[in-house]
């Protein structure tokens, strides 16, 4: 997993004085700046504005008309409509690692993601990497994050960037834009002299519409500059904070709030059908896969802006939203599918257990192999989990005398993926000190069942050379199947297994002479016994 941060370091904000410098030990302020502030700025009482999720109608202080807007982040929820989402799925679902000139390599392709927007996006981004991504075994190991926001570049500077060079490496961007001096692309001055609604492309809902309409140039000139891009998650700014007018920055909210209509209108343009050129579908189509990232607006964070009243601070509110991103990214169905490590290892192979006395039998088994080149084990025995182990051996101790005991192992990643279980080895504990194969060689031998008759078990004991699978069927006298009481692999040694006198179905059986047969390998040996309740 490969990391590229943009060449900017230092993030530097234009106050109309000189250049102020932003970094780690910066003043970190409450995001909560009284509301009276509104009488200066809009010359209207206090209120609070609610987040774009909230469901009820949004009335703008900007707006003249006083016009109710719908809000929600999609067109009447804040769900994501299913078929947009199922698209979006199968999108997810196809991606493969690209090399650099664009063409699928499972094996060293690598699976870009772009970041781009303002200075906000930069440095949450740079903590998102420092947090969250970076030496996270949970992240695909062929990731790689190209953080390319840029300090005082708004979207305005964005747009007018156009395509620039062609990355066919690129399947994803994430992006948060922001637009703070639209008055700048109508010819409205830069700093009104009056209150803030005194320029007309303040009011809302020019601003969020002009905002949206800049978005859109952005994402068609996306799919130009990375022609194999295939998910675009987008997201508006964080609370801006309340100033009065008038505002040297223009981030002051309602701004923050009201541009998260223009990402809302843009993604609802895709999926309404109602602006074709933006198309995700066919092979002409001119545009990515849109949809909200983490909505970001919320004005209750308590340790959120540096003392600007616009950047998220380093201690607080870049934490928050890296950790929003991250959270979304592994949840989502639409991203977890390729963000997350979901590459399952192999099964331990040969699963091998040896008796070493009454109470304890040892296991090896070939290691398994994983995408990330590092796994841990799991040991089950008879279906309960004993242990998790970095070894390919494994002692089990403190087990009961000749008593039959049967193992699988999975392998588990670095990322939590579990392997299906090995196929089942299992051993007897020796009867009386160390297990009799550790004396002499053996031989494949059926012994007579204990006690016959039974009444109601019977214990059938075995001998193996060598390690082998061992199958041992019930038929009745005239040779019909009626039980598979066995099948499983053993280590060379004595074993035995216990039968109750009933049928696969749990059914008893009704008294007479049945048969019981061992095979194991190319050995097969049949004997008799009687059935006496």
């Amino acid at each position: 997993m490969r990391l590229k941060i943009s060449c900017c370091t230092l993030l530097v904000v234009a106050l109309g004085a000189l250049p102020r410098v932003y970094g780690q030990h910066d003043i970190c302020l409450p995001a909560n700046i009284p509301a009276s502030s509104l009488d200066c700025a809009f010359n209207v009482k206090p209120l609070t504005l609610a987040p774009l999720t909230n469901g009820q109608p949004y009335i703008s202080p900007t707006d003249r008309t006083h016009t109710p807007y719908a809000t929600y982040l999609y067109s009447n929820s804040n769900v994501m409509p299913a078929p947009h989402r199922t698209s979006g799925e199968a999108i997810a679902a196809a991606m493969q690692p690209l090399n650099a000139k664009g063409e699928v390599d499972v094996a060293n392709g690598k699976i870009v993601i772009v970041v781009e927007g303002i200075s906000n996006t930069y440095h949450e981004f740079n903590t998102f990497i420092k947090s969250f991504f970076e030496n996270n075994p949970a992240m695909n190991p062929q990731l790689e994050l190209i953080n390319l926001a840029e300090p005082g570049c708004n979207l305005l500077c964005w747009v007018n960037k156009g395509v620039g060079s062609v990355d066919p490496q690129v399947q994803i961007v994430i992006m948060k834009h922001s637009n703070n001096t639209p008055q700048e692309a109508d010819g409205a001055p830069r700093f009104p002299q009056g209150p803030f609604t005194t320029a007309a492309t303040k009011r809302f809902p020019y601003h969020a519409d002009t905002t949206s309409g800049m978005l859109r140039t952005r994402v068609l000139n996306l799919k130009k500059k990375y022609p194999n891009l295939k998910l675009l998650y987008v997201t508006s700014r964080c609370y801006g904070g309340w100033a009065c007018a008038p505002s040297a920055n223009g981030y002051s909210e309602p701004v923050a709030l009201e541009e998260g209509f223009s990402t809302k209108w843009l993604i609802d343009g895709q999926i309404s059908g109602k602006d074709p050129e933006l198309a995700f579908e066919g092979p002409n189509a001119k545009a990515p896969w849109m949809a909200w990232g983490p909505y970001l607006w919320d004005p209750t964070w308590t340790r959120d802006m540096f003392s600007d009243g616009v950047h998220p601070c380093t201690s607080g509110g870049q934490v928050i939203v890296a950790e929003k991103w991250y959270n979304f990214l592994m949840q989502d169905s639409t991203a977890r599918i390729w963000f997350r490590d979901n590459v399952v290892p192999t099964a331990p192979a040969n699963v091998t257990p040896k008796v070493i006395s009454t109470s304890q039998i040892n296991l090896a088994w070939n290691p398994a192999t994983d995408n990330s080149g590092s796994v841990k084990y799991k040991i089950y025995r008879n279906g309960a989990l004993q242990q998790t182990t970095a070894n390919t051996t494994y002692a089990d101790t403190g087990l009961n005398p000749a008593t039959l005991y049967c193992y699988t192992v999975s392998a588990i990643d670095s990322a939590g993926n579990e392997s299906s279980k090995s196929s089942q080895a299992c051993a007897t504990t020796a009867t009386t000190g160390v297990a009799s194969h550790e004396s002499g060689p053996l031989e494949y031998k059926l012994f007579q069942n204990h006690p016959n008759p039974l009444r109601p078990e019977t214990e059938i004991r075995f001998q193996l050379p060598g390690a082998s699978r061992v199958v041992i069927k019930i038929y009745n006298s005239v040779g019909i199947e009626i039980r598979t009481l066995l099948e499983a692999s053993f280590a060379a040694g004595s074993h035995s297994v216990r039968w109750d006198g009933k049928d696969d179905r749990g059914n008893p059986l009704a008294n007479g002479i049945y048969l019981y047969q061992l095979r194991a390998g190319n050995f097969s040996q049949t004997k008799r016994m009687t059935l006496l309740r």
